[in-house]
């Protein structure tokens, strides 16, 4: 199934981001050594289950969350949590965290490295019964609670299944304290990729790193409301987060495009985690395999 976006003239069909492609995509990923289920979660992925609704029919949905990490690792490592799939029509965030996700359980030196010293725990997504609706940016039971229709703007509200699912399973897979926090949105409005921050992270590490590799996503500053998830990550509430950002992919292009920009947030993460030691050792690895491709 496609969705059909653009404008000006222009248009642009992009494979829609549905439950079915998250629970496809979460199986092929347990059976790589390096993804595992997380402590709230079964063998399978599932750490619970969506309300669903009857009018309009939403069946429900398992909800998903996986680790990415590697166990014999003897290093200290950064505690990284990923989500999305807040809004429904949203498909190219989900499209880029998948490109993420599959950059960090592949073989890439960068990939290999940043196993040692992170430890990645993905949701991949938070709202299916909003997905399975496919307008808007809820779910009825959003509605049926006085809750406007913004999936992302109750994560500090209790109350709501899926949503209450996915805190639980996140302070108990993570123990409560996380260092990272990134929430994949898409923009309709803007022809530019762009990463949403609160404005006293403006200088932050990671900002500086995806900066130098990709200077064509901007940065936008804002406090936001409360309920957003950014924030909730980053209150006492939440998971003590230092470090959030919300990424906007804009939704002009195919989905091979947004894997392959998700491959990029990891790599600029990998250059704002890894100490510079084991960085050179990388360059001096990489140095040979990249010239051997371009003789090639």
């Amino acid at each position: 199934m496609a969705i059909v976006v653009g404008g000006g003239g222009a248009c642009f069909a992009l494979t829609a981001y549905t439950p079915q492609t998250a629970a496809d995509h979460t199986h092929l990923l347990l059976e790589n050594p390096y993804v595992m289920p997380t402590a709230s979660g079964d063998q399978n992925g599932v750490i619970g289950y969506s309300r669903g609704w009857s009018s309009p029919r939403i069946p429900s949905h398992d909800l998903y969350g996986y680790r990415i990490t590697d166990l014999e690792s003897p290093y200290d490592k950064t505690t990284i949590v990923m989500i999305s799939g807040n809004h429904n029509g949203e498909h190219s965030g989900n499209w880029a965290l998948q490109g993420m996700m599959d950059f960090l359980a592949g073989e890439e030196p960068w990939a290999v490295q940043l196993r040692r010293y992170a430890d990645f725990f993905i949701y991949p997504l938070v709202n299916p019964d909003g997905r399975f609706l496919g307008a808007g940016r809820g779910n009825p039971e959003l509605t049926a609670a006085g809750l406007g229709s913004d999936h992302n703007r109750v994560w500090n509200r209790s109350g709501l299944s899926t949503i209450d699912t996915f805190t639980t399973a996140m302070k108990k897979d993570t123990g409560g304290a996380v260092d990272y926090f990134f929430d994949f949105h898409s923009t309709f409005f803007h022809a530019n990729h762009y990463i949403v921050t609160v404005p006293e992270l403006g200088d932050s590490p990671y900002l500086r790193e995806l900066a130098a590799i990709a200077p064509d996503v901007e940065v936008v500053f804002s406090d936001g409301t409360p309920g957003m998830a950014r924030l909730w990550s980053m209150s006492a509430n939440g998971l003590h987060v230092e470090y959030a950002y919300t990424t906007e992919q804009h939704m002009l292009w195919e989905a091979a495009d947004y894997l392959a920009l998700g491959r990029t947030y990891g790599i600029a993460l990998h250059n704002t985690l890894i100490p510079e030691p084991a960085s050179m050792f990388l360059w001096l690895l990489c140095v040979p395999l990249l010239a051997s491709k371009a003789r090639a």
